[in-house]
């Protein structure tokens, strides 16, 4: 039987090729057109994951992300999170109060002065840089911030910042910032990074811990980010909110999908559109699908009348074409998801794809072979020569 399937298949390789061809390239752009969606869908993260520093963001419990109080110790929360997600990158955030002078304004604004450690080679936990140069590990010991601003900057030169940064201080056991009597801090703006927000001059953490006189443990969000903008909160968020009950129950566990429902409640409805563009989707691949099975079908109706003929049963014979289309389909499968990897990489920047067009294709190719295999073989011989 292994012989006569490899030989059938051989001989018939030419007309399984287009078939090959037309399910990779169906499953290619059902695949990508999945990927663009879920994309899409997940774009209106981006404002979130940048100010929170990751998908999960740990914090004193209470306040708002801003809050320059309810200091936290980075070692003790690396620890919990590592024992979770260990594979997840874990950024650092502090918010020191400050007086920021403006360069557009031309004036003064009280606001915290921002430094995070880790992410900065990701472009979704960081800002839009619009005009200058960005923070990165080249300057990590640098002076150097990003401004918010609408103007913009030369890229050339560091245009200085007056600020007055507040310093940390320990009184009677109490974590405070002391403001008053601060020195005027001119500080070397190398970019700007948009609109201006609370928070928008930004530091490395290690600078503003060092300028603030702030311990290297101390800081006031820690943020888990997984791998790629699209990445999915799974169950071990409930791991982590029980360790932190556990543990440290002072602190609190905010996902960006919760967080952004409460903060923009007009994205949910966006979002929910976006995802129900993925049964359309799949519908069309599975149309292409269909199509080129029942041609195949119909192209071995004549073969498949002759092995009855030689004396071939009826069983073997559809168990046969069964084999034939089960390996099309895996080949088919195959290069459509080594295509949609390497086509997502260039115009997503990430490999990962939606396994769910290659496993549709598959079934549905191998359900088509098998229904309407089997009614192939089961017609009648001499009709089938006779209109073949």
């Amino acid at each position: 039987m292994f012989w006569i399937f490899a030989r059938s298949y051989r001989n018939n390789l030419r007309r399984y090729t287009f078939a090959i061809i037309a399910l990779a390239l169906a499953t290619v752009v059902c695949s990508l057109g999945l990927s663009g969606v879920k994309l899409m869908s997940q774009l209106w993260r981006y404002p979130f994951l940048k100010e929170s520093g990751g998908h999960i963001m740990l914090k004193q419990a209470g306040g708002t992300t801003w809050d320059v109080q309810g200091l936290v110790s980075r070692e003790k929360v690396q620890d919990l999170v590592k024992s979770v997600y260990s594979e997840g990158e874990i950024t650092y955030t502090l918010h020191v109060p400050s007086h920021v002078w403006r360069p557009v304004d031309q004036r003064s604004f009280l606001e915290p002065v921002v430094g995070r450690s880790g992410g900065l080679d990701t472009w979704y936990l960081n800002p839009p840089l619009i005009s200058g140069r960005a923070l990165s590990q080249d300057n990590i010991d640098e002076e150097v911030f990003l401004l918010g601003m609408l103007g913009a900057v030369d890229s050339n030169s560091s245009i200085p910042i007056p600020t007055r940064m507040a310093s940390y201080e320990l009184k009677d056991g109490q974590e405070v910032w002391n403001l008053l009597g601060a020195d005027e801090l001119r500080l070397a703006m190398i970019g700007a990074t948009g609109a201006p927000g609370p928070g928008y001059l930004r530091g490395h953490l290690g600078i503003v811990q060092r300028l603030s006189n702030t311990p290297a443990d101390r800081v006031h969000i820690v943020g888990i980010a997984l791998q790629g903008l699209q990445a999915e909160i799974d169950d071990r968020i409930d791991t982590l909110r029980e360790k932190l009950a556990l543990e440290m129950p002072e602190l609190s566990a905010i996902t960006v999908d919760d967080y952004g429902e409460v903060i923009a409640e007009d994205l949910v409805p966006l979002r929910d559109a976006a995802r129900k563009y993925t049964p359309v989707l799949l519908l069309i691949s599975l149309q292409v699908v269909i199509a080129t099975a029942l041609a195949v079908v119909h192209s071995r109706r004549r073969e498949l009348s002759i092995l009855r003929i030689i004396g071939f049963s009826y069983r073997k014979i559809w168990l046969l074409f069964t084999l034939e289309c089960l390996l099309s389909s895996a080949l088919a499968c195959g290069l459509g998801l080594i295509g949609s990897k390497v086509a997502a990489y260039f115009l997503f920047g990430s490999s990962a794809v939606s396994l769910m067009p290659f496993v549709s294709a598959f079934v549905a190719s191998i359900l088509v072979s098998l229904v309407v295999g089997r009614r192939a073989v089961s017609n009648s011989v001499p009709s089938v020569l006779r209109n073949a």
